[in-house]
């Protein structure tokens, strides 16, 4: 028999009873997990049940007994198998990750910031370290060193090394004070040398408290911390349509504890636009002295967008503010953290009649270039022209955007893709206009955003 542990096995059998606790904890970073997931150090799978319906898992131990159990309790539903995280040797090769989870593993690593570098490795960019260490260095202990435990953190301690090792920090806390305070109990003053059931019971009893109390807190953080939605807003020569647009975006509902950044970007308009947004109060107004594009206006915006979440939203009065609310509940919510308003999802094709589809090219060419971007990146989207393209900033940490005319759309959106996001689609109405009242985008734009979604397919 070989890698047996059993210290080791029967603590992990014994934390198998805090049920709520991992719900609980789950609760709390399911709104990072990607589309793949690499669970490092999954023990006998107390986590990794939890992860299957949110993620494709690959579960790994350098525990080969560990994986055995885990392979043979969960069956073909999590792929598992050995995995050495400071060696950087699996039982897979050349495959990169949405998001890494290391739960109550790092302390068991010698060379944590090798373990480190080679998490960084095994992200795919933009991705996401999810990472929980024990902390207080004065808790550490005899029980500590027989479970295996080189070290406690503090939270400079492991800020500095996530650092050194070319990580950003999207979020860093201390968490579950009450288990500290039994572990100082049961380990450091009566010197128990293992957890016993029934502390597991009453921690777990706890965990539901807690959640609780924190979502009534976060509740409470996100009402005092409001969310700011900057809204981008590039126009050229939209004289006839810029007030009225204007006076939706502000009175367009967000919902509770959501205020509004309005950045209006001018792209050298030949007619009065400039003139009109620099008299409206309550927005932010930029100015490109030659036009530049689309894409271009839309970057200067987000050089100088404040808020937490981006919505884009053209000049003319094709699109509805009105969807505001229903584009950015699933953010706020940390549902997803991207979102498009589609316009192809329910709109019916009708070639004759009354009911003829407007502007019946674009439809179709929008058909295309959608059907173009699923077979490149795969993801299912129903309208990748659309405007309505909302994101948490932070997507776009590590993202360049060279577009600058109508080449932004395709873009933005090969490239979120590429990095692992997933579209979440909102169904949206709109009234097209025609070329007579203004409308910009011409049939070459579409020869170039095929060329862009092939183009950005293979390189960034």
């Amino acid at each position: 028999m070989e890698n047996i542990d059993p210290l080791g096995h029967s603590t992990l059998e014994t934390m198998s009873f805090a049920k709520w606790y991992n719900d609980w904890l789950l609760s709390l970073i399911e709104h990072y997990i990607g589309k793949t997931t690499l669970e490092v150090g999954s023990g006998i799978g107390n986590f990794t049940h939890l992860l299957e319906s949110r993620s494709n898992v690959t579960a790994t131990d350098i525990n080969k007994d560990y994986i055995r159990r885990l392979k043979r309790v969960r069956g073909t539903k999590t792929e598992a198998g050995f995995g050495d995280i400071e060696k950087n040797s699996f039982f897979f090769s050349k495959r990169k990750f949405d998001t890494i989870i290391c739960l109550n593993v790092l302390e068991h690593i010698k060379n944590d910031r090798k373990a480190l570098n080679n998490m960084n490795s095994l992200l795919k960019k933009g991705g996401t370290l999810i990472l929980l260490v024990p902390a207080h260095g004065l808790l550490l202990g005899k029980f500590d060193k027989e479970l295996g435990h080189y070290r406690r953190y503090s939270l400079g301690d492991i800020k500095k090394k996530l650092i050194i090792n070319r990580f950003k920090i999207k979020e860093i806390t201390y968490l579950n004070w009450w288990g500290a305070i039994g572990w100082f109990i049961f380990m450091k003053l009566l010197n128990k040398n293992y957890i016993p059931k029934l502390t597991v019971i009453a921690f777990d009893f706890l965990a539901v408290i807690w959640a609780i109390c924190s979502c009534d807190c976060r509740e409470n953080m996100k009402i005092k911390n409001k969310m700011i939605l900057s809204i981008i807003i590039p126009a050229y020569n939209e004289q006839s349509t810029i007030t009225e647009i204007l006076t939706r975006v502000k009175k367009s509902r967000l919902g509770k504890g959501v205020e509004r950044e309005i950045i209006v970007i001018d792209d050298a308009s030949t007619d009065k636009t400039y003139k009109i947004i620099k008299k409206v109060p309550g927005i932010t107004t930029l100015h490109h002295k030659k036009n530049k594009g689309k894409g271009s206006a839309v970057k200067t915006g987000l050089s100088r967008a404040k808020g937490d979440v981006i919505l884009i939203q053209d000049a003319d009065l094709e699109y509805d503010p009105d969807d505001y609310s229903r584009l950015i509940e699933p953010i706020i919510k940390g549902k997803v953290s991207v979102v498009y308003g589609s316009r192809l999802k329910n709109y019916p094709l009708h070639l004759f009649g009354k009911k003829r589809t407007p502007l019946l090219t674009h439809y179709l060419g929008n058909k295309f270039l959608t059907l173009i971007t699923n077979v490149l990146y795969g993801d299912g989207v129903t309208d990748m022209e659309t405007c309505y393209k909302v994101f948490k900033k932070e997507v776009l940490e590590g993202i360049r955007i060279n577009a600058k005319r109508f080449d932004f759309e395709p873009e933005i959106t090969a490239k979120i893709l590429k990095a692992g996001h997933k579209i979440h689609e909102i169904p949206i109405k709109v009234k097209p206009r025609g070329y007579d009242e203004g409308k910009k985008i011409s049939w070459k734009d579409g020869f170039i955003a095929v060329w862009t979604l092939i183009k950005f397919k293979f390189v960034n």
